[in-house]
């Protein structure tokens, strides 16, 4: 994530091994989206190298960092300044309730059980799942609102967290 800090740019995280079900590299192309934002995005785990060519293509590799697998992926979270789960479909969504713990604000697909996790707007954000130009909007809505609004969607993230664990909502 290093690299991302050094240029100046937020740091949007994306866990998970690189799978077409993750959908990662609809955060890639968002990134050619954002020309203009200062924001880039680490991704951690299993083959996410690959993402790094599409990244060529679109000129954007200056804005991507691949970390690959981590035993402790979960551990990088507090260096982000969100989390982005692009997923087209979901079990459980633990990364969800992990950035929630970490207290890192979560940019999540519009998909059930994601859904079921993020109130769009009070404990995160939601974007159209699959879709790149939503997806953009909201890591440009993200990285605009001010240092208090994201650490409120981190707060009740992390409150979210608690009524999951406890069962009580």
């Amino acid at each position: 994530m290093a690299p991302l800090v050094e240029q100046g740019l937020k740091v949007a995280a994306c866990i998970g091994s690189v799978t077409a079900n993750k959908n990662q590299g609809l955060v890639v192309e968002a990134m050619a989206h954002l020309r203009d934002v200062p924001v880039g995005a680490a991704f951690i785990g299993e083959g996410s190298d690959v993402l790094l060519e599409p990244a060529r293509a679109l000129g954007v590799e200056n804005r991507i960092v691949s970390l690959g697998y981590q035993d402790a992926a979960a551990a990088w979270l507090p260096l982000a300044d969100m989390l982005i789960v692009p997923s087209k479909t979901e079990g459980q969504g633990l990364v969800v309730l992990e950035a929630f713990r970490a207290a890192v604000p979560v940019l999540a697909s519009r998909i059930p059980a994601l859904e079921e996790l993020v109130e769009d707007g009070a404990s995160g954000m939601l974007f159209e799942s699959d879709d790149v130009r939503s997806l953009a909007e909201g890591i440009r809505s993200m990285i605009a609102l001010p240092a208090a609004e994201r650490d409120a969607l981190a707060t009740m993230g992390r409150q979210r967290l608690v009524e999951e664990v406890t069962g009580t909502v």
